[in-house]
């Protein structure tokens, strides 16, 4: 079952309504809707962003949400930190994920 398309509908309804007192976690559940959601809910949600982020603000938000959900800010690479007992270097955010397939 596919829940990821009535959620983007569900945001924007609540958004649109003006339903909610901070469209934020409307924009936050629709950066979700981009980076984690399937080819569907990918698309809704791009073709939804324009009713919910509806400022300037409001947009520049949606981007900074949707850059921190993949792991990069303004397509920066991911910061270095050393870690671990040996100081080894580790990358501070995980890549982002190209697949979700399974290669068996």
């Amino acid at each position: 079952m596919m829940h990821g398309p009535r959620v983007v509908r569900r945001v924007v309804e609540l958004s649109v309504l003006r339903r909610v007192v901070s469209n934020k976690p409307c924009l936050r559940v629709l950066a979700m809707s981009l980076t984690l959601g399937n080819t569907a809910t990918r698309v809704m949600a791009r073709e939804a962003a324009p009713e919910v982020a509806r400022t300037p603000d409001e947009l520049r938000k949606l981007e900074q949400y949707v850059n921190t959900m993949r792991g990069t800010t303004l397509g920066a690479a991911p910061a270095l930190k050393r870690g671990g007992e040996r100081g080894a270097v580790v990358p501070s955010v995980w890549p982002p994920r190209t697949s979700r397939l399974v290669a068996g």
